[in-house]
C-alpha cells in the first residue's frame, strides 16, 4: 500500500501480505496509516496486528480464502467488521481456536473471506422421527449424529414444545445413539408435543428433535377431525388410516371412527394414478374400526 501526500488513512481487518517492495505500507509525504486487527508482513505497530503467513487457499490463483490454522481466523475487529464476509457468507466462531479479536462479534475473521470449513459442525437428532409415537415402559433409542470434536453430550427431554427441558443423560458419549425407557413424567398422556436435545457438555453445540408424541399406544383417526391432527387423541385425530399406519410403531394400534374413507394413495397397480382407498398394513400393529369417535 502506497500512500502520497495522502489524508490520514486507517486500515482495519485486512492482509497486506506478499507483495513487491521491501515493506507493504510505505508513505511519502503522508501520516503515518493507522493499523489495526490486521496481518501485515514485517509488522506494524497498532493494536491486534500481527506478522504470520495468512495460510491462503491458493495465493497465486487469487484464492484467499483462508486454509484450516490460519492465524487470520477469529482474529479480527468484530465491531468493525460486516455482517458478512465479501461472497455473502455469516460470521463463524470456529470451534477449537481462541478469540484473538475484539467487539461484540470478537471471532470475525481478517480479510475478505471468513473460514467456512466448520459449517457443517453441529449436531443432527435422527430418533425419534417427527411425528411418530413412544409409550411409556417401551425401550427406544435416541439417535443423532455430531460433526466436530464432540466427545460427550447431553441429553434433555421436553413435554411441552421445548419451554421447560428434564435431563435424561447429564453426559454420555457421543456414540450416535442412547437407549432409554420411555416415562410419562408423572403427567397425564398424551403428551402430543415433546421435543428431545442432544447438546455438546463441552460446547454450546446442540440439536433438537423435530415433534413427537408420548401416548397409551393408540392412534386415532376420524374422516370428520380438522385437519393438521397429530392423531393421539380424537379430537386431534388423523383423517386418513395411513396417515395413523406411517406413525405407527410395532405394538401401536389404529382406532379408526365409523366412516367411509377414501385414502389418497396412488397404489393402483395399474398405473392409472387413481385413489385406491387401500392401505398397506404394518408387522405388529392393530387396526380397530366402527368407534364413534368420542
Amino acid at each position: 500500500m502506497y500512500l502520497s501526500y495522502s489524508a490520514e488513512v486507517a486500515v482495519t481487518n485486512c492482509v497486506l501480505w506478499g507483495d513487491r517492495g521491501e515493506q507493504e505500507i510505505y508513505c511519502y509525504g503522508s501520516p503515518p496509516a493507522k493499523v489495526s486487527y490486521s496481518c501485515v508482513q514485517g509488522g506494524h505497530e497498532g493494536a491486534g496486528n500481527f506478522d504470520a503467513d495468512p495460510m491462503f487457499a491458493d495465493a497465486e490463483a487469487r484464492d484467499l480464502r483462508l486454509r484450516a490454522g490460519s492465524p487470520c481466523i477469529d482474529a479480527a475487529d468484530g465491531d468493525a467488521a460486516p455482517a458478512t464476509d465479501i461472497s455473502g457468507s455469516v460470521r463463524l466462531d470456529d470451534r477449537g481456536v481462541a478469540d484473538a479479536g475484539s467487539g461484540v462479534i470478537a471471532y470475525a475473521d481478517v480479510g475478505a473471506y471468513e473460514f467456512q470449513d466448520n459449517t457443517a459442525a453441529g449436531v443432527t437428532v435422527s430418533g425419534p422421527a417427527e411425528g411418530s409415537g413412544w409409550v411409556p415402559g417401551q425401550e427406544t433409542l435416541i439417535s443423532w449424529t455430531a460433526t466436530g470434536d464432540v466427545l460427550d453430550v447431553r441429553i434433555e427431554l421436553s413435554r411441552d414444545g421445548g419451554v421447560t427441558w428434564e435431563v435424561i443423560a447429564e453426559s454420555t458419549p457421543n456414540n450416535r445413539g442412547h437407549a432409554w425407557t420411555v416415562t410419562d413424567g408423572g403427567l397425564d398422556l398424551p403428551q402430543a408435543d415433546c421435543r428431545l436435545r442432544v447438546s455438546d457438555v463441552a460446547d454450546e453445540l446442540s440439536g433438537t428433535s423435530p415433534p413427537f408424541a408420548i401416548f397409551d399406544g393408540a392412534w386415532y383417526v376420524d374422516a370428520a377431525a380438522p385437519s393438521g391432527g397429530e392423531g393421539v387423541t380424537w379430537a386431534s385425530a388423523f383423517r386418513h388410516p395411513m396417515d395413523a399406519l406411517d406413525a405407527a410403531m410395532e405394538g401401536n394400534e389404529v382406532w379408526v371412527a365409523e366412516g367411509v374413507y377414501d385414502e389418497p394413495r396412488t397404489s393402483d397397480p395399474h398405473g392409472t394414478g387413481e385413489n385406491t382407498g387401500s392401505v398397506m398394513m404394518k408387522g405388529g400393529v392393530h387396526l380397530y374400526g366402527g368407534f364413534s369417535g368420542a
